[in-house]
């Protein structure tokens, strides 16, 4: 294919892409965009910016290119949603002109087809039009750049033998795109392990010259690796949803491997939380069972069959395995399973039928690709804001009691709050155990006038879980509000106590103490709350009146 054929083609894969998307342009934000992205004070300084790569834990995840993007962003556009889905946009359609690069440097009959329809796929929605899949979309353009970078430096291309020399300029370039991608999403660890395969499949004997390139890659990916491991156990990944033992392991990692190949063949429906399947069923062996029996086949018959179908298994369970289950993840609370974990891991098996396909199934694949396009084109739409993807959800897995909770939460802050009641009841029926549900229901209920049924709720909730310090926050609030200050204090000193950052819980302490007259003591934690968030305008208002009534300078130093 000559030059400007290249660009031709590259430039329409790119456009179509964009014109697939474009319902996202008009999509809000949803979820966790509002701590990433709206809610986010690390985006609106130049100390944030510092704490965002110089401090693991001071935004959701470690995931400083990722943040620094939004950072950026935050400078252009504020908090408006447009620019940061069309950016993810731009992401992805330059990703699928990437894919298809790789795919054609490697041979792969159908490359634009593969990346085309890779593009196109339901499952990629999660990934675009949620903003703040940014650092999945991020960590895939690097990883592709890397990955043509390497193939370029291994010299293994397309119908030519190894070049007798590495050219170590694209090393150094792979290397950097590689870099990039952990610092965008650790999941790009699993690179090297490609890279690995790669000169596996290309090459007669992986030799040392082979590995060599890898180690310090290795050494990245170990280091970013524990890095995430530890932010991710800050976050809460830890408890009774994520006690597995090895063996429910090993079933969720095998029944996620068959879902992604099941989604992949037929996508519908999309859901934003799948149901989280039970482990108390020893048959669910068969799954882990029968992906070990395929992969040992394919190596059994590779004489025969080639290497291309095991390093396309390889490459997507390799990619799969960060999400499988064998490490804790926040999102396993709530799903096994997620659309946005196997945004690049599909390319192997999608790049593999288009292999197979030849020039005799061509038509076939276009018609693969005109039937997924206008399902990407639809579920984008549920997307649009809080309440059409929580309804979106509730309506395809009923049993998602986290969406009916952040439905609830959405239509409480419209004030309907007799319809929040009934989905944050929902929410806890179908979860007795979901805190945030109970003490949502009793903030619910006390907005509307039912104050008895309320501290019922809220003094269940903080007597059942007592290590919960929100839950004696909100009961606190309560109490304090019907006039029971001695009780409101208890729970207030309760809650610092179990999280000495909670800000409001410090700021209502002191109003309480300031009340009874104990004006040091409340001048202590309103300071202490603007040490958690300086910006809390109440609390300033409150330890600047203390400290003119101590004839103390309104400095902000504590008594």
């Amino acid at each position: 294919m000559n030059r400007i054929a290249a660009v031709g083609l590259a430039i329409l894969l790119f456009l179509l892409v964009v014109l697939l998307y474009l319902p996202s342009l008009q999509n809000g934000f949803v979820w966790d965009d509002h701590a990433n992205i709206v809610d986010n004070r690390e985006l609106r300084t130049a100390e944030g910016l510092r704490r965002i790569w110089l401090e693991p834990g001071a935004v959701l995840q470690y995931y400083p290119l990722t943040y620094t993007t939004f950072w950026l962003e935050h400078r252009l556009w504020g908090t408006h949603p447009f620019g940061y889905h069309l950016v993810n946009i731009l992401l992805h359609a330059g990703a699928a002109v990437l894919v298809w690069m790789a795919l054609g440097r490697l041979g792969v009959p159908n490359a634009w087809l593969a990346a085309a329809i890779f593009a196109a796929h339901p499952l990629q929605v999660e990934s675009v039009s949620w903003a703040s899949e940014r650092k999945t979309l991020l960590a895939a353009f690097f990883s592709l750049c890397s990955f043509l970078a390497y193939v370029r430096f291994a010299g293994f291309r397309s119908g030519a033998e190894r070049e007798k020399e590495p050219e170590w300029v694209f090393y150094r370039l792979s290397m950097g795109f590689f870099i990039c991608a952990v610092l965008s999403k650790t999941v790009a660890c699993t690179l090297p392990v490609v890279f690995f395969l790669l000169a596996w499949w290309r090459t007669p004997k992986v030799t040392v010259r082979e590995v060599e390139p890898l180690i310090p890659m290795v050494l990245i990916s170990f280091v970013m690796g524990l890095t995430t491991m530890w932010v991710e156990e800050r976050m809460g990944s830890q408890g009774a949803a994520w006690a597995f033992s090895i063996f429910d392991r090993v079933l969720i990692a095998g029944q996620s491997v068959w879902f992604y190949v099941w989604k992949l063949v037929w996508p519908f429906p999309s859901i934003f939380i799948y149901p989280r399947w039970p482990l108390d069923s020893a048959w669910r062996l068969v799954f882990p069972l029968a992906a070990i029996a395929i992969t040992g086949f394919l190596w059994v018959r590779r004489d025969r069959l080639g290497k291309t179908p095991l390093f396309a298994t390889l490459y997507f369970v390799v990619s799969l395995s960060p999400t499988l289950g064998f490490l804790n993840f926040f999102f396993m609370k709530y799903s096994f399973v997620a659309d946005r974990f196997q945004y690049l891991a599909g390319v192997g098996l999608i790049g593999a039928a288009a292999a197979v396909s030849g020039r005799r199934w061509r038509f076939a694949l276009v018609m693969v690709l005109a039937g997924l396009a206008p399902a990407t084109w639809q579920y984008q739409k549920a997307f649009q804001t809080e309440e059409t993807i929580w309804r979106d959800t509730i309506r395809k897995n009923p049993g998602a009691w986290m969406a009916y909770n952040n439905l609830g939460n959405e239509l409480a802050r419209r004030g309907n709050l007799q319809d929040a009641a009934g989905y944050f009841t929902e929410s806890v029926r179908i979860n007795p155990d979901h805190i945030s549900a109970r003490i949502n229901l009793g903030n619910a209920l006390w907005l509307m006038g039912r104050a008895g049924e309320a501290l019922d709720v809220l003094s269940e909730t903080a007597r059942i879980w007592p290590d919960h310090a929100d839950a004696h926050f909100v009961l606190g609030t309560a109490l304090a509000q019907s006039g029971r200050a001695a009780d409101a204090m208890s729970h207030f000193r309760e809650a610092v106590r179990l999280n000495p950052d909670h800000a409001d819980a410090h700021h209502n302490l002191g109003v309480a103490l300031a009340r009874e007259g104990k004006s040091r003591e409340a001048a202590i934690h309103f300071a202490e709350a603007l040490r958690v968030r300086p910006d809390f305008e109440k609390a300033h208002e409150h330890l600047n009146r203390i400290l003119a009534e101590l004839e103390r300078p309104a400095d902000g130093r504590t008594p």
